[in-house]
């Protein structure tokens, strides 16, 4: 339920600023390198979730977000 309203938080931001999305998609892949390195199991499963759930809002940043985490 958090979840689901952080991403909604954010969706409504991003509609509204495209800075922000680019800022956002930063944070998470900076988050994904170092769930990566420290192994924060839960982390990935709440990151894995955000592009299946922004794939309404298709813009490129977040397709490229979609991207990077499906590369690894």
């Amino acid at each position: 339920m958090v979840t689901k309203k952080i991403i909604g938080i954010i969706l409504e931001t991003v509609e509204k600023d495209r800075i922000v999305l680019k800022f956002i998609v930063i944070i998470f892949f900076l988050i994904r390198q170092i769930n990566h390195r420290i192994g924060l199991n839960w982390l990935s499963g709440i990151i894995s979730a955000i592009p299946i759930l922004v794939e309404k809002n298709t813009t490129l940043e977040v397709r490229c977000l979609a991207g990077l985490h499906k590369a690894q």
